[in-house]
């Protein structure tokens, strides 16, 4: 009789022991596949977990076509403390790659997706933009684990991002490993710029982050930032300097900002003299504009000679810019010009000619400046024929003649495009534009 009732009580124990653990794996959302193997998430002390087979899962899983993580080990490789097996979420680092796990079942967007699933694609985090690779290969062709936190330069759908690839820029702002740049950007000793927002002032579409090319207006100053990585061995760079964009010479500070462009002829810019082919507009660079060197940067070499020729030279296109316009003809514009110069009074200065020659490194220039006064030293400005002609030499070359030539002896005149021109008996037969020379010159100085 003991032994049956011994019996029974151990039967009705076993029945509600396996009552219990039944419905505790009902209320868990695992599935009773036998006896002894069980399968399906977990929660257990506030930690989700995943188990198959009977057995908790670790490491990667794909689940209903979602992946998740779950802890291999107590620790993370930050020293996160959590039991091994739970499910991850969150930031994670595995085998050296940044990984987000979402934290609910939303974003802040208000995507649903499962909590704990893998994060791929663009993501708001705490108020910042990351990107988390979508397949484990970019359009460059460079491997990678298929979520796995974007940082340096990307292209995305054919954008080009920046993402930070440490918590500090070179100028010691702070941000999260991996978040999006926005604004201006010191990356490897270049300057760049990402939008701040999806259009610019001028209302141009672009997406927010995106690397900024061409033409750009950012607080009210102009910026270029080179289209192509041929000039300066990366797309976007910012353009500093004396440089051609578009065929088209432009001076740029320090900083970026655009001086000076749309120039033809010489100009002085922040302190330095650049030259620009007088119908192209193209900066000229390591060549020689009109007897003056220029080096490689665009900037004109100081020496004598330069130093009195570019300021007569840059006088005669501002005068040719007042007297003359568009519309009129090369032969209209010669005829201002010769009133120009005569409109002055005949003043003799420095003469005899041929014994002051030698006294300056440009005497051309030094007698065209008794005229055009470019130094702002001539009290009066005025002079006699060869005053006169110098300065009609400079005027000539600015509006449009390919080769000037100032000629002399006692007299002096001036020779354009192999035509023979005189301020002082341009009204006699051949001594304005004529085809030949009535006088023979003993000097001739190409201007």
């Amino acid at each position: 009789m003991n032994k049956v009732l011994s019996r029974i009580i151990t039967v009705i124990l076993f029945l509600a022991a396996f009552a219990a653990s039944s419905c505790f794996l009902l209320k868990q959302k695992v599935t009773v596949i036998s006896d002894d193997r069980v399968s399906g998430f977990i929660t257990d002390g506030g930690e989700t977990f995943y188990m198959e087979d009977g057995k908790y899962v670790t490491g990667w899983k794909t689940i209903d076509g979602v992946r998740f993580y779950f802890y291999r080990s107590g620790k993370t490789t930050g020293g996160a403390s959590h039991t091994k097996g739970a499910m991850a979420t969150g930031w994670q680092t595995i085998d050296g790659e940044r990984f987000y796990f979402y934290r609910s079942s939303k974003t802040l967007s208000g995507d649903s997706h499962k909590k704990g699933g893998l994060a791929t694609g663009w993501q708001s985090i705490d108020g910042e933009k990351f990107y988390f690779y979508r397949s484990s290969k970019t359009t460059s062709g460079s491997a990678h684990s298929k979520g796995a936190m974007a940082t340096g330069w990307q292209l995305i759908d054919g954008t080009k991002y920046y993402f930070y690839r440490s918590g500090k820029t070179t100028s010691g702002a702070k941000h999260s490993k991996g978040a999006m740049a926005t604004g201006w950007q010191t990356i490897d000793g270049n300057r760049f710029y990402f939008y701040k927002t999806a259009a610019t002032s001028s209302g141009a579409k672009h997406k927010k982050g995106a690397l900024a090319t061409g033409w750009q207006t950012i607080d009210k100053n102009r910026y270029y930032f080179y289209k192509t990585a041929k000039t300066a061995g990366k797309t976007g760079v910012m353009a500093k300097g004396a440089v051609n964009i578009d065929g088209k010479g432009c001076v740029f500070a320090k900083d970026g900002k655009l001086i000076k462009t749309d120039m033809y002829g010489w100009y002085k810019v922040d302190g330095n003299y650049y030259f620009c082919d007088r119908k192209t507009g193209k900066m000229i660079k390591n060549d020689k504009a009109n007897g003056i060197k220029l080096a490689s940067d665009g900037k004109a070499v100081l020496n004598a000679y330069a130093k009195e020729k570019i300021p007569v030279m840059i006088r005669a296109r501002e005068v040719v810019a007042q007297i003359t316009d568009d519309s009129m003809s090369l032969a209209k514009k010669a005829l201002e010009c010769r009133k120009y110069v005569n409109s002055f009074k005949v003043l003799i200065k420095d003469m005899p000619i041929n014994a002051h020659r030698k006294d300056w490194a440009c005497y051309d220039a030094h007698y065209a400046n008794n005229i055009l006064n470019a130094y702002g030293d001539q009290r009066t400005c005025g002079g006699e024929c060869n005053s006169q002609a110098a300065a009609m030499a400079y005027l000539f070359v600015e509006i449009g003649f390919e080769k000037v030539e100032f000629c002399h002896d006692t007299h002096g005149w001036v020779e354009a495009d192999g035509k023979f021109y005189d301020t002082v008996f341009y009204g006699r037969d051949g001594w304005w534009a004529g085809k030949k020379s009535p006088i023979k010159s003993r000097y001739r100085i190409e201007i």
